[in-house]
């Protein structure tokens, strides 16, 4: 499914220096550190595995949480959000400003909105059929530092 993903929007990003996993609102945070200094922090509920692929020559992250959901990881400010449907679904799609378009998530979208957090562009939605505490995924897209 992710190679599926990847293969419908590639999301390449710079080698990873590190990953941490920290609690971010009561939820376990995937912390990515790119070689040009990029923290990417991606709420996926609880995290059952994380794996670094090579794709198209660069390192990507790809994250699957407690309900199966597969996000790689996307680094930079964003500046559009699409909807599509993929598989019968709909995907939460961001577009960053380098360009570079990737799937953040995979679920039926009730709303998405860019807010403000930590000076942070940040793109909320709402996935129905999920349990209270897994209603909400934060996908926090950091400015470069």
């Amino acid at each position: 499914m992710s190679r599926a993903l990847f293969l419908l929007y590639p999301s390449p990003v710079e080698p990873v220096l590190d990953i941490v996993v920290e609690v971010f609102q009561g939820a376990q945070v995937v912390v990515v550190v790119n070689i040009v200094g990029v923290i990417a922090p991606v709420a996926v509920g609880i995290v059952v595995d994380i794996v670094v692929e090579v794709f198209q020559g660069a390192q990507v992250v790809v994250v699957v949480n407690i309900v199966g959901v597969i996000a790689p990881v996307a680094v930079g400010i964003v500046v559009d959000i699409v909807v599509e449907v993929f598989q019968g679904a709909q995907v939460v799609v961001v577009v960053n400003i380098v360009g570079v378009i990737a799937p953040v998530a995979v679920g039926i979208v009730v709303g998405c909105a860019i807010i403000g957090f930590d000076d942070k562009e940040s793109c909320i939605f709402d996935a129905p059929g999920t349990k209270s505490d897994m209603l909400v995924t934060y996908i926090l897209l950091l400015r470069m530092l």
